[in-house]
């Protein structure tokens, strides 16, 4: 086991020493602005993040989770609830309403395709959009939201443990250029396949909607700024959502921002998929 440790510890110091050795050449970065479609009324829920207590009947488990949300949040669900909504529910508001029941099992089958990096689509009737089946069903979301809170946390949060919790191993400025590099280039990866990616910062999760791309007068990368949906406050319009910028050195060895996380789930085998129930 030692050795396994020593060789991964080996491993990771050759990738930041080979980040922190080569030039980077931004003008092959991030070669096109995005703006995904993302309604900031319509697609985002209709409560914030300290508003659960009192919305979780008599789950005691609910209940012990909803008195942790109103201090500590529950960001990550929130934005997972609103990432797998825009990935794959499709709201037919012509049809007749669901029960509730029928929505819960709905809700719970497109967080579950979420988590699990599938794809398959999840009807929704008698609802126009998220924002619409929240003002009619918001118990029903806060509680999906408290409970893939604890999932992300666990299986998204807890393995960034190496830098999130312990910031030494990025310490170094050549190893926090390398991360925040990976990290935007994951987020623009995921904008480019039309996903909504989920942003860690700090102890805060937003949901990525769009980038914006600032090059110099030679198209070398001068600045990117990430439009996000922030569970903090309620939206209504596009002015709304929250911005966060990163510059860029002109030799791009340097990156100046907040410390970040793609958090949003991937899965190298999609053998979970299986398992889900079809419509």
């Amino acid at each position: 086991m030692l050795k396994l440790i020593i060789i991964c510890m080996a491993l990771v110091c050759m990738s930041f020493a080979q980040a922190r050795g080569q030039d980077v050449d931004t003008r092959k970065l991030f070669t096109e602005e995005i703006q995904n479609d993302f309604d900031a009324f319509e697609d985002s829920l209709c409560f914030t993040n300290d508003s659960f207590s009192g919305h979780t009947g008599f789950n005691p488990y609910l209940m012990v989770l909803a008195k942790i949300a109103d201090s500590k949040g529950a960001c990550q669900g929130m934005m997972g609830v609103a990432a797998a909504s825009k990935k794959h529910i499709v709201f037919r508001p012509n049809q007749k309403k669901m029960s509730t029941g029928k929505l819960r099992r709905q809700i719970h089958r497109a967080v579950r395709l979420h988590h699990n990096d599938c794809k398959g689509k999840v009807f929704i009737d008698g609802y126009k959009s998220l924002r619409n089946l929240c003002e009619d069903q918001a118990d029903l979301l806060r509680q999906r939201s408290l409970t893939y809170n604890v999932t992300l946390a666990i299986t998204e949060i807890l393995p960034k443990g190496g830098t999130f919790f312990f910031p030494g191993p990025l310490s170094k400025p050549q190893k926090l250029y390398a991360h925040l590099l990976k990290e935007l280039t994951s987020i623009y990866e995921d904008l480019r396949k039309g996903e909504y990616p989920l942003m860690l910062v700090h102890d805060h999760v937003t949901m990525v909607t769009g980038m914006k791309v600032e090059r110099d007068r030679d198209g070398y990368v001068r600045s990117l700024t990430l439009s996000h949906y922030d569970p903090n406050y309620l939206m209504s319009s596009a002015q709304d959502l929250s911005e966060r910028t990163y510059n860029f050195s002109p030799d791009g060895k340097e990156i100046t921002g907040t410390l970040i996380w793609n958090i949003t789930p991937r899965s190298p085998t999609h053998l979970a998929c299986l398992f889900i129930p079809k419509n």
